[in-house]
């Protein structure tokens, strides 16, 4: 391939890396058995965004925890401990652990898009090599984060707006308690006893409004058309601004609700590019030689196995 062609197929390869503007920030938020997981895993496939369960990160820290028993046993027992018996563990650990897996999981000008202008800076002043990011081409191109079940308190949204950005969406999933407990009571997790599922859904009643309070004057609260269950009922039944906090009935069949979650979803973040993948150089061809004979080309293309066969007469 000459220099030219190499050139052609190197640019066209960085522009199939699109360079996107400011990242999203989709808060889901719910009870335990809402569903938020789910719902979060499917809207982060169709609109390309980076998919964090405060949840899965939690389990993985506990499973995967990189250093020695004798240094993490009393901290992992005790944050262990605190998961079976349905307890939230510390905002502290829960923020950081949060904060590294974004900057471990997005390319740094996509993290420093997401960050509060005085984490922003902050981060610039301590790196250096960050406040000349913003310009490079993206390798692992998001349209934005989806948080799926944070912040869980008061304190962790307001942590939330003190190291992040304001969010750009925030919804809240509301299902019947009796259906939760019959959810909750089937999926076989070892915490999810019938004593456990009781603190628990309690426990997120009681911490929702104090989330509402500090999240109210961030998000919007009109209502969004959205689709709704077979009748086409009128689009405030199927969504409502309650205390500053979108939400959606997650009652319903997973796909109807997921349906109402992605509508409003697109209505915020607009139409969701399409990505391709980089284009790759062909394999380069050696032409066969003007100058080669029959016989030579005959060697060329016999397969190295041949010659190692003997024909029976």
């Amino acid at each position: 391939m000459t220099p030219m062609e190499t050139a052609t197929v190197a640019t066209a390869a960085t522009a199939a890396r699109p360079r996107l503007g400011a990242p999203k920030l989709v808060l889901l938020l719910g009870p335990p058995g809402s569903g938020k997981t789910m719902h979060a895993a499917q809207l982060a496939k169709r609109h390309h965004l980076l998919h964090l369960s405060t949840g899965a990160i939690l389990r993985k820290y506990l499973d995967t925890d990189p250093r020695s028993e004798a240094e993490i046993s009393p901290q992992r027992g005790a944050l262990r401990k605190a998961v079976l018996a349905g307890e939230l563990v510390s905002d502290d650990v829960i923020v950081k652990l949060l904060c590294d897996t974004l900057r471990a999981q997005l390319e740094p000008q996509q993290t420093l898009a997401l960050l509060s202008p005085s984490t922003r800076a902050a981060a610039c002043r301590s790196d250096a090599s960050l406040s000349t990011a913003s310009g490079a081409v993206l390798q692992r191109p998001y349209c934005g984060v989806i948080l799926d079940g944070f912040p869980r308190t008061a304190a962790q949204a307001q942590m939330l707006l003190q190291h992040l950005r304001v969010p750009d969406v925030t919804l809240q999933l509301e299902v019947p308690p009796a259906t939760l407990t019959q959810r909750l009571s089937t999926r076989g997790r070892a915490d999810d006893t019938p004593a456990t599922i009781r603190h628990r859904l309690a426990q997120y009643e009681a911490t929702l409004p104090g989330i509402r309070a500090v999240l109210a004057p961030t998000v919007a609260t009109s209502p969004v058309a959205a689709p709704t269950a077979s009748r086409g009922a009128s689009a405030t039944t199927a969504m409502g601004a309650r205390g500053g906090l979108l939400t959606v009935p997650a009652h319903d069949a997973p796909e109807t609700v997921l349906s109402r979650l992605a509508h409003h979803v697109q209505s915020t973040l607009g139409p969701t590019p399409a990505f391709h993948p980089p284009t790759r150089a062909p394999a380069e061809v050696k032409p066969i030689a003007a100058t080669a004979t029959p016989a030579s080309c005959e060697r060329r293309l016999r397969p190295r196995w041949a010659s190692r066969v003997r024909l029976a007469a």
